[in-house]
């Protein structure tokens, strides 16, 4: 747009200096503003818009108008863009509208390319300084500054987004050459920068004068109440004295430290042998020993913590890609949630272990709080003062025992808790766990809010069953899964024997096991999901390999698989069981909280009248599988090959073995299915093959859980080929690189699918 001795409409505005390549709204209100705004839209939409200031009578922006809005009460509102500089020549008025000659700038630019280097280092120093000092600025403005080329631009951009006045904005709008422009606004910005410094000095000044006055007059205050009015014993006075100097040298938070004077104005009013005396005292002592809850560690780097984790625990990928998501938005964030997990997995599968981990990767104290067995709400809130021998709760113990407000709180057995008479401990949780309230938590015994929102909060469970939805709701549940044999190999190998070298204080090459004799220990010993008895054996071999380097004066002691026997004695499991299936049997995987298990259904028919009979101690979940198994046959017998009355003629017994112990879950339903088929048809199914995966009345084959136990347990049992819901596809291909080779998945999705393999076509 070049204008040049042009009249075009004149547009005057207060408290905003427009700059070429800015955009402002204006809202025109007044008849004469609605006029000019209408005259411009007239012709090309060019206005000369000027800022209304003593000091600035002709320096203004030649601008146009982009988009106009006309609004409910007849005012009009304009998005203006200004275009280039100008100057004002003349004016005149016409039809109610002001004119403005103008002849247009032409920006005079700096030549030297060192001297617009050195220009450009310049304000991106300074810039760096104010930002430190001034908040309201935005933080991408210095990216902004320094990917651009052209200095006229770098200044016109600072004036728009530097919180400056408009008189400053005036003298650089009015600079038509570059050179002084970058002058005026490294003046502007070095006046700022020594006013702003000042200002901090001041206040800084302000705030230690007025905590030396504050601190000495409640000083001199206790003294003339102490010595003058209450004529309490010298001894009582040093007392009070000695808190009053510490809560002057600790950092406390303000609603705790007025808890704090309020008591110590009840103290000195006490008398030496008053029996109260001693419980506001240790009350006192309690709130002195609170962490200051404002106050924040910066986290290590991702690749150090990256480094701890990987050290100390083998595999866990998902809680440590968790962990390093939650550092990395913590650099970017200045305020963001801390993460609530719950580490859901079997017993030895290191849930626990994993918290603590997390807690030293961080660099942060962790304390761990028990929850087993926990029945009282008042172990996690504390009891009320009026109550004797009370005490803070479990929670604000911790931070106590932290001495920090942004700690690792570990909530062991989380699942354990069981509410009573005395009060349900997971509503305390529930606030605690609330990202809401838990900046606001009120402990009984302390009576006074506190922040416990900074510290990160990792519970630990077995199983969600018993835990209400409302507390699952506020946690990220993360599922630890069992570990493979191969996967237990590699701990044993990097981790157990390391630990158990560093324990007992030996080389490295003193006692050797072979990875055969791992395996034997791994199938032949334990039977688990986690890695407590691998821990455990193998902490009696080197117990035992050790007494024989110092008997037998052997300079190292190797376990093979010969002579692991000696070392452990024998087996405690079968390393292969018997799996020949009979008519009527089939082979099932069964998921416990100790691992995979083999599970052989069993079903007989014999003459009778229908009669349905359960044994092996099964549950009412597997109970309604076989019934819905039952009801699946009875819709289907004739399309099955088997007699459509056969119901009514024949009594079926279903039994699992091993009946002392309990059997129950989602699982079994097309195993069942297999085995009544089998048992009416009078059909063999092959002992190479099991089975895993749920049914409903109309065959669809539903998916289960505890896959890689299962599997790891078929394996282990010489199973060739297992049958597995299709919706679990994606939970096998999770283990797919481990087991390659080693069994075969079937995948199906109905009743139809499964019988086909099982049965042939």
């Amino acid at each position: 747009m070049s204008i040049e001795n042009s009249k075009i409409p004149l547009l005057k505005i207060k408290e905003v200096v427009l700059f070429p390549n800015m955009l402002i709204q204006f809202d025109a209100i007044k008849p004469e503003s609605i006029n000019i705004i209408n005259t411009a839209l007239a012709s090309d939409g060019a206005l000369f818009v000027i800022n209304e200031d003593e000091e600035n009578k002709d320096s203004g922006t030649i601008a146009k108008i982009k988009e106009v809005k006309k609004l409910k009460d007849q005012t009009l509102s304009a998005v203006i863009e200004g275009i280039s500089r100008g100057n004002l020549v003349s004016t005149h008025k016409h039809s109610r509208v002001l004119y403005a000659e103008i002849s247009e700038k032409t920006p005079i630019l700096i030549n030297s390319e060192d001297r617009q280097k050195n220009y450009k280092d310049e304000i991106l120093s300074l810039l760096t300084q104010y930002m430190s000092l001034v908040s309201r600025v935005p933080k991408e403005l210095f990216d902004i500054i320094s990917n651009m080329k052209d200095l006229g631009k770098v200044v016109d951009t600072l004036a728009i987004n530097l919180p400056m006045t408009d008189l400053y904005k005036n003298k650089i709008l009015k600079q038509n050459e570059v050179d002084k422009r970058v002058v005026e606004i490294i003046k502007i910005m070095n006046k700022e920068i020594s006013a702003l410094s000042l200002q901090c000095e001041i206040k800084e000044k302000v705030r230690v004068d007025m905590k030396n006055a504050e601190r000495e007059y409640l000083l001199k205050k206790q003294m003339e109440k102490i010595k003058e009015e209450l004529g309490v014993e010298p001894d009582v006075d040093d007392e009070v004295q000695e808190y009053l100097h510490t809560i002057s040298q600790v950092k406390i938070d303000e609603p705790i430290k007025d808890k704090i004077i309020k008591e110590l104005k009840k103290l000195e009013k006490m008398k030496k042998d008053y029996a109260e005396r001693g419980i506001v005292k240790g009350y006192i002592d309690t709130l002195l020993e609170l962490p200051c809850s404002d106050e924040k560690r910066h986290d290590p780097s991702i690749h150090y913590i990256t480094k701890k984790l990987d050290e100390e625990h083998f595999g866990l990928e998902e809680i440590k890609e968790r962990v390093i998501e939650y550092v990395a938005t913590n650099r970017f964030a200045e305020k963001s949630d801390n993460m609530i997990l719950c580490l859901v997995g079997p017993p030895g599968v290191g849930k626990t272990s994993i918290a603590m981990s997390i807690a030293k990767s961080l660099k942060k104290r962790y304390v761990r709080i028990p929850l087993g067995g926990m029945k009282d709400e008042s172990e996690l809130r504390g009891h009320r003062r009026t109550y004797v021998g009370a005490m803070p709760g479990k929670i604000i113990s911790a931070f106590i025992e932290a001495g920090e407000g942004a700690f690792v709180a570990i909530f062991d057995e989380i699942d354990k808790v069981s509410s009573s008479f005395k009060g349900d401990p997971y509503s305390v949780l529930l606030e605690v766990f609330d990202y809401e309230q838990n900046s606001k938590f009120k402990d009984y015994y302390i009576d006074v809010e506190y922040n416990v929102s900074n510290a990160l909060f990792i519970c630990t469970a077995n199983s969600l069953e018993n835990i209400p939805a409302p507390l699952i709701d506020r946690m990220e549940i993360v599922y630890l899964e069992g570990y493979s044999d191969s996967e237990k190999l590699e701990i044993v190998k990097k981790h157990l024997v390391v630990n158990q070298n560093i324990k007992y204080n030996i080389k490295n090459d003193k006692v050797l096991i072979s990875d055969n004799a791992i395996m034997n220990i791994i199938n032949e010993f334990t039977r688990e999901a986690g890695i407590r008895d691998l821990t455990r054996e193998i902490d009696k071999i080197y117990r035992k390999a050790i007494k024989k380097l110092f008997t037998d004066k052997q300079s190292s002691v190797r376990i093979t698989s010969s002579n692991l026997h000696k070392y452990l004695g024998e087996p405690h499991y079968k390393i292969k069981q018997d799996m020949h299936t009979n008519i009527g049997e089939t082979i099932g995987l069964a998921w416990t909280a100790y691992g995979g298990k083999i599970l052989k259904v069993q079903v007989d028919v014999l003459e009778g009248s229908g009669q349905f009979r359960f044994t092996g101690k099964i549950g009412q979940v597997m109970n309604e599988s076989a019934v819905i198994a039952h009801t699946y046959l009875r819709l289907n017998a004739e399309k099955l090959g088997i007699a459509k009355d056969f119901h009514r003629n024949v009594d079926m017994h279903i039994h699992i073995p091993e009946g002392s112990i309990a059997k129950d879950g989602p699982s079994a339903g097309i195993t069942l299915l297999c085995a009544m088929i089998s048992a009416l048809k009078g059909q063999k199914l092959s002992d190479k093959l099991a089975m895993t995966g749920e049914m409903t009345i109309k065959g669809d084959i539903i998916p289960v859980g505890g896959l890689k136990e299962k599997i790891t347990s078929a394996i282990r049992n010489n199973i060739e080929k297992v049958i597995i819901p299709e919706d679990n596809r994606r939970d096998i291909e999770k283990i797919m690189k481990e087991t390659h080779g080693k069994i075969e998945y079937i995948f199906v999705k109905n009743v139809e699918e499964a019988l086909e393999v099982a049965f042939g076509k």
